[in-house]
């Protein structure tokens, strides 16, 4: 069984589908406001060999253990930050349950004077994972749309310079016709 678990003891068991995760109602995990999280933050996706975990592109930052990311599998006591909510990955057979590590902090003088930390590539999503797995779903009405768009027939394009001179000419009569 997966779940998520906060620094407060709340455990979170996730089902076996796609779950995403914001301050909005319409998440299937929704976060009360005031944490930092977007209204979509982040999604949680079962697959073959776990879960991994999708940044929403919300323009806030996901990290796994203190790492930016916009695509990553996930393992036993990866700890999840999305604003000031934090969260540990915990799977079934993953061993002992981990504890949040303290907060450190770095004096601010420190800080200033260290470089900053080298930009590593994003997390490749592995080649045997399909690429409509990474594609967001559809919703319903957006399928209905393209369903019935696909089966409208296709008409040939009414030429327009013919309409014009046969327009013209039943014009050029009816004047020629009235004004003799």
């Amino acid at each position: 069984m997966l779940r998520l678990r906060t620094p407060n003891g709340h455990v979170l068991t996730l089902p076996p589908r796609r779950v995403s995760i914001g301050e909005s109602a319409i998440n299937e995990v929704p976060i009360a406001p005031g944490n930092g999280v977007a209204a979509v933050h982040f999604r949680l996706q079962p697959w073959v060999s776990g879960h991994f975990i999708e940044d929403a592109g919300s323009g806030l930052a996901t990290l796994v253990n203190g790492k930016p990311v916009t695509w990553a599998p996930l393992k036993h006591g990866d700890i999840i930050t999305a604003g000031e909510l934090k969260l540990i990955f915990e799977s079934e057979d993953g061993g002992p349950v981990p504890e949040f590590p303290p907060e450190t902090t770095v004096p601010l003088n420190i800080s200033a004077a260290m470089p900053p930390p080298p930009r590593e590539e994003p997390a490749r999503p592995p080649a045997w994972l399909p690429p409509e797995a990474l594609l967001r779903p559809v919703p319903p009405l957006a399928q209905a749309a393209a369903r019935k768009y696909a089966s409208v027939k296709k008409h040939r394009p009414r030429r327009l310079l013919p309409r014009l001179l046969l327009l013209g000419a039943a014009a050029a009569a009816a004047w020629y016709f009235f004004h003799r």
